[in-house]
């Protein structure tokens, strides 16, 4: 039997990021989520079946709120005749109710329903997957620390920091 040696989190302080800076770092780090090669299009294109949509990962968009993240993405396809915005909106904690990393998603995204009828689940993975990477980032720049916590309040991106530590 391996034996498991003990992890003790250590709290960093909180970090406040105001959601403009926030959603410029988003904007960055989210060519790492969708796997794009540093000097090609922001652009990506989806395949699922015989459908193709098109995020425009260079606008992806942040606000928050009281207890609440919205990622926006553009997106568009052939049956557009422009692009469209979805929002992805998540129920997170605030800074005095913390929910940990736990980040409520609804059912269906906000948006047009030709593009939520068929990417709803892959919308809502991408952006959970890149607020979480955002965290992710923001927390390495502190250090060898690691998100413990996600919350928001108005305009503000709060996160809690935790050194891992054998």
């Amino acid at each position: 039997m391996a034996s498991r040696e003990a992890v003790r989190a250590r709290p960093g302080p909180l970090l406040k990021v105001e959601a403009e800076k926030a959603q410029r770092l988003l904007q960055q780090s989210v060519r790492l989520v969708a796997d794009l090669p540093k000097d090609s299009s922001a652009d990506v294109v989806w395949v699922q079946g015989a459908s193709e949509l098109l995020v425009r990962t260079g606008s992806i968009g942040l606000d928050c709120r009281e207890g609440l993240i919205t990622v926006t993405l553009t997106v568009t396809c052939d049956q557009l005749r422009e692009d469209a915005l979805i929002q992805v909106p998540f129920a997170v904690g605030t800074d005095r109710a913390p929910a940990g990393l736990v980040m409520s998603a609804l059912t269906r995204p906000v948006g047009v329903d030709l593009v939520i009828d068929e990417w709803s689940s892959a919308l809502t993975a991408f952006a959970w997957e890149a607020v979480l990477h955002l965290a992710q980032t923001l927390c390495a720049q502190e250090g060898a620390f690691v998100p413990a916590s996600i919350a928001a309040a108005r305009g503000v991106l709060l996160i809690l920091p935790v050194e891992r530590r054998p």
